[in-house]
């Protein structure tokens, strides 16, 4: 604590300047790196069930405003799904990778570039398979509900904002921009709640940065009360790394928790690119 009559505190030029090159320039995109891929491994870690789920997704910058995305097999708690529903889940969703999409200038998806092609491989490759391994009510509801969502795919992008990694990625890339504190609202699923849960979240840059070559930002926030919660109880807290010389995200670990039936419900995540994190 400072005296209180001390007005004043000069600070070195070159401690300053270490400073202020730590700091994101508003002109700075967060954004796919300059070789126009990267590959994040994603690990989301729900301690209520004692799961661990972990997969790799690719993503390929198209243009300023649309990237392809194609993940990897799923993993639950180290290995493949076995249960039947979970491998026809994980077989319904191969259809849509590779997926191409745009986004507006808010970070909202406006159109799925490759949807005839999605729906292409729904009905020729992975419908099928489905329908000659699997039979009965189990399998004929979900094939119900997959054909519908592909069927709907180019018409409503928001679909697939129940993706948990791709709105977090472009809540971020739209909004980790600026230089000072800043407050935005995020909206997202949750694997552990079968709702959108609404954060409002403080986002700026930590003091120090993990190394010379990357910049850290946090954001902390809490969860946004509606109809179904009776209080606050969910938080936010994640710290995201960037590179300085690429503007990509390179790293995003945290917590993220919400309210569901008076409990609070958590997951923590770990999301790296594959060549920071080996």
């Amino acid at each position: 604590m400072l005296p209180k009559y001390l007005e004043y505190i000069y600070i070195p030029t070159d401690k300053y300047e270490e400073w202020q090159e730590e700091q994101i320039s508003k002109t700075e995109k967060i954004d796919v790196n300059e070789q126009q891929s990267i590959t994040y491994g994603v690990l989301v870690l729900q301690p209520s069930s004692n799961t661990k789920i972990h997969y790799l997704i690719h993503l390929k910058k198209l243009s300023e405003h649309s990237i392809s995305l194609s993940r990897e097999q799923v993993f639950v708690n180290d290995a493949a799904p076995d249960l039947v529903l979970e491998k026809m889940m994980d077989l319904a969703s191969t259809a849509l990778y590779p997926l191409e999409i745009s986004v507006d200038e808010h970070g909202a998806i406006d159109k799925i570039g490759n949807a005839q092609e999605i729906k292409s491989r729904w009905k020729k490759n992975t419908l099928p398979s489905i329908q000659q391994y699997y039979a009965g009510d189990v399998a004929a509801n979900l094939v119900r509900k997959m054909d519908s969502f592909y069927e709907k795919i180019d018409t409503s992008p928001s679909l697939l904002e129940k993706d948990f990694f791709l709105q977090l990625f472009l809540f971020l890339k739209i909004n980790l921009q600026e230089t000072s504190r800043e407050t935005a609202d995020l909206s997202i699923y949750l694997p552990v709640v079968p709702r959108k849960i609404t954060y409002q979240t403080i986002i700026g840059p930590r003091n120090r940065s993990a190394s010379a070559d990357q910049m850290l930002v946090e954001i902390r926030g809490h969860q946004k009360k509606d109809y179904r919660s009776t209080s606050s109880v969910g938080n936010i807290s994640l710290d995201i790394s960037i590179s300085r010389r690429t503007h990509a995200i390179t790293a995003i670990t945290g917590m993220l928790s919400a309210e569901e039936n008076n409990q609070e419900k958590q997951i923590f995540v770990e999301i790296y690119v594959m060549n920071e994190y080996i």
